[in-house]
């Protein structure tokens, strides 16, 4: 069998035997997410014990504590619930409020996988916040968490940042304070929708938050700090196959949809996404027989937009940067992010809402001839 990618021993490797087994042998493309996994975990000495600080119980706490300090807004559960409004019994409902103002909207939280359930994880939005008729936003966030510790469910930190995006999703929507509820939260343009999601990615990280939350599940203590240097440090391994991979992918859905939607269904798509994979270089050879692409559903649901989660990561950073980066829990700063971009939901357009944000130096400069 062909080689596909040689992974290198590391003489940091805290796991030397497991990472001989890869050493000299083919990765096909369905295990080069495990094996780039696996190859973080070993070089950055992050073991099981490290995941036992990120439990779903802790996750959440994160969450409240994230919303407590940038919007001084309360996370809780709900405790009584109706069992009529739940469509399994393993739902959390959650919701946002100010101490001031009141209920904020409601959360339901489904995390764990089941039969028949939807098999990816996703923000579906129940109702839009409406200023005209003063109605509420309620969210779904979906999950498929399956790992189960002693008595409660562990997350990897990926699961983790996971959790923290899809809540950005979420945040959006709460936060909105659209007068019509078809521009509310993110009914807005799509390659901008993922702006605010992977805004709060950058959270799940971050060395000021994390040891408000990751606390050990038997001791309480908080997430040593060379643990999140070593997950900071890990983060941009890889980097530069998962960017190439994602810009694959983005040009295969304008590929698919460039001629508009009958396009889709008129063209050889495992053709043209060999064409692609061939000319820009991928560093897994190409497997025939195989078809990835009907397993993403974002070709579908994102059609011709799928580069926003690259042009999303871009802006995200910019204001991470100016705005969180080094004070990632000021009231002023969470402010600015509710007042300048999340409560205005699809109301204004993104240029304007960046312009004001992200403002750039000739910005107020004046055209002469």
């Amino acid at each position: 069998m062909q080689q596909l990618v040689k992974v290198k021993r590391n003489s940091s490797c805290g796991k030397a035997a497991e990472c001989d087994e890869v050493l000299g042998q083919s990765i096909q493309p369905w295990d080069l997410a495990y094996v780039m996994a696996r190859e973080k975990a070993g070089r950055f000495n992050l073991d099981e014990t490290t995941k036992e600080c990120f439990s779903l119980r802790n996750c959440l706490n994160g969450l409240h504590v994230l919303v407590q300090n940038l919007f001084g807004l309360c996370l809780e559960r709900c405790e009584h619930v109706s069992p009529h409004e739940l469509w399994s019994s393993r739902i959390v409902k959650m919701l946002l409020s100010h101490h001031a103002d009141g209920i904020v909207g409601h959360i339901y939280f489904d995390f764990h996988p089941r039969q028949g359930k939807y098999n990816h994880c996703a923000h579906f939005t129940i109702q839009c916040a409406s200023g005209r008729t003063g109605r509420l936003p309620i969210m779904a966030l979906v999950f498929n968490f399956s790992h189960v510790g002693t008595n409660q469910t562990i997350l990897t930190h990926t699961d983790v940042e996971t959790v923290f995006h899809e809540f950005g999703h979420a945040l959006h929507a709460l936060l909105s304070a659209t007068y019509f509820q078809h521009t509310s939260g993110t009914r807005t343009q799509l390659d901008f929708v993922e702006v605010p999601s992977t805004l709060l990615e950058y959270f799940a990280w971050d060395e000021k938050l994390m040891p408000q939350w990751a606390l050990h599940t038997r001791n309480c203590r908080p997430v040593d700090k060379l643990v999140i240097l070593a997950l900071n440090e890990s983060r941009t391994l890889h980097s530069a196959l998962e960017i190439q991979q994602q810009a694959i992918y983005a040009m295969l859905d304008q590929e698919y949809h460039r001629n508009g939607p009958s396009s889709f269904c008129n063209i050889d798509h495992n053709a043209s996404f060999r064409a692609l994979h061939d000319k820009f270089a991928s560093p897994l050879v190409w497997q025939d027989g195989t078809h990835w692409q009907c397993t993403f559903s974002h070709m579908i649901n994102y059609g011709a937009s799928y580069y926003s989660y690259l042009y999303s990561q871009v802006i995200a950073a910019h204001i991470w940067t100016k705005y969180f980066m080094h004070d990632p829990l000021s009231r002023s700063t969470g402010c600015k992010l509710k007042n300048g971009l999340l409560a205005h939901g699809g109301a204004r357009t993104p240029h304007s809402l960046l312009a004001e944000l992200l403002p750039t130096r000739n910005s107020h400069c004046k055209t002469t001839r």
